[in-house]
């Protein structure tokens, strides 16, 4: 069966030849800044020879953020592909990255060492069941008001203030989880961290 590579684009790329070595590959795509497209345009150009199609998907940023977005979109528009990543044509940046992304989204990842192909395990997190229903709810609606006050989501969501406080500073709290963060203003206004926002954004 033939995969569909996603790989990071740095100054050294020689991984990704013995990628498509050993793993059956029907397309590659770099993620890439673009202050490393020179790199990505010259890997495409030498997988041309083995009549492998490079596409490359450009980041505006270099946060690993912008790493774990781009892929999260690259799942969608591959979802009828096998997807693996190749974190080893990173720099430390990138790699973790990548290696991140590959485990929110439950991608095959791989890396390279001693110019063998070594799989790193799969883990697909379901956050549904990790933080509830209720958690998720009050996710999404900070999310597409944010910054927003207690007052705004017990009326937004008819929820109790009590309530509402339990789920984001309890012992289970969104704010313990690292999924909101509080903003220092008059009203005390939360938003969501950039966690929150690549999980929301994967579940779409």
């Amino acid at each position: 069966m033939k995969h569909v590579v996603i790989a990071p684009v740095s100054e050294l790329m020689e991984d990704i030849y013995v990628g498509i070595k050993e793993i059956q590959t029907e397309k590659v795509i770099l993620v890439c800044p673009k202050s490393r497209l020179n790199s990505a345009y010259k890997v495409k150009e030498e997988l041309s020879k083995f009549h492998i199609p490079v596409s490359i998907r450009r980041i505006d940023g270099y946060s690993w953020l912008d790493f774990l977005s781009a892929v999260s979109e690259l799942k969608f528009i591959e979802k009828r592909k096998q997807l693996m990543i190749n974190i080893s044509t990173g720099d430390r940046t990138s790699r973790y990255a990548m290696a991140v992304a590959a485990f929110i989204n439950g991608i095959k990842a791989f890396t390279i060492e001693e110019k063998s192909v070594m799989m790193l395990p799969v883990i697909e997190l379901d956050y549904s069941s990790l933080i509830g229903n209720k958690k998720l709810e009050l996710l999404r609606y900070i999310y597409s008001r944010e910054p927003v006050s207690i007052e705004d989501i017990t009326n937004g969501l008819n929820m109790s203030a009590p309530l509402a406080s339990y789920h984001i500073n309890g012992p289970t709290g969104l704010k313990r989880l690292g999924l909101i963060e509080v903003l220092k203003d008059k009203k005390l206004s939360l938003k969501l961290t950039d966690k929150a926002k690549i999980m929301l954004d994967n579940q779409k």
